[in-house]
């Protein structure tokens, strides 16, 4: 495993994560793993005045943190031992510790799992539940799979744009990411409608586009 291959000398920080009324979970994790891939433990361990070796998270999923914790240690995720809440939520927590390279590797890890065994409007809810504007790169993309979703509905079965129950009840109670599915799904059925009169302009799969086109990049910087 790719941290058999690390100096974790430096000793090792209590983790305390609680969600909610749940019991809290400890957990014990190499300080020069943290501060080597967390900005956020990063700058933390640096104080010379922070002489603790805890930290006690709140509102924090735990699987979600377990997930981090495996990428912190290896690198990488096994692709069905989470679910997509769990992917989410793990999105969440690595963008409160400040792990960009960890939120790209879930936006892949998302376009996967959709690739193969698709994703619901409960991603949707939990992304919004999570208070994520539109504009977020995880959003954007579960927000392209819905209105892509809705359109391959309509041009393969001439059916409603919005044929699953769960779909249109979320349509119906409102909020930023409802409106941007709305709109995008508008988009793609223009595509159709030209693509149906023989123009250019038919559907673009968001498991199938540019590799990091829904990645988050520092400023000139790329994959």
């Amino acid at each position: 495993m790719a941290y058999e291959n690390r100096n974790l000398d430096g000793g090792v920080m209590k983790i305390t994560v609680q969600d909610g009324d749940e019991a809290a979970m400890d957990f014990f994790v190499h300080k020069a793993l943290l501060k080597a891939k967390s900005p956020y433990f990063n700058a933390l361990l640096g104080f010379k005045e922070y002489i603790e070796n805890s930290i006690k998270f709140v509102n924090m999923d735990i699987d979600g943190f377990r997930y981090v914790l495996q990428w912190l240690y290896k690198d990488t995720i096994e692709l069905l031992y989470y679910s997509v809440e769990t992917m989410i939520r793990a999105y969440a927590i690595a963008d409160r510790l400040m792990i960009r390279a960890l939120r790209n590797k879930i936006v892949d890890n998302m376009r996967a799992y959709y690739e193969s065994y698709g994703i619901d409007v409960d991603a949707l809810r939990t992304i919004q539940d999570l208070e994520y504007g539109p504009s977020d790169n995880l959003a954007r993309l579960l927000i392209d799979v819905m209105a892509y979703e809705a359109a391959i509905n309509t041009r393969d079965s001439t059916l409603d744009v919005y044929t699953d129950e769960d779909v249109k009840q979320f349509m119906k109670e409102g909020g930023d990411i409802a409106f941007a599915v709305m709109e995008q799904s508008m988009a793609n059925l223009r595509r159709v409608i030209n693509y149906m009169r023989g123009e250019e302009g038919d559907l673009m799969d968001p498991a199938k586009l540019t590799g990091c086109c829904y990645h988050d990049h520092a400023e000139d910087e790329g994959c």
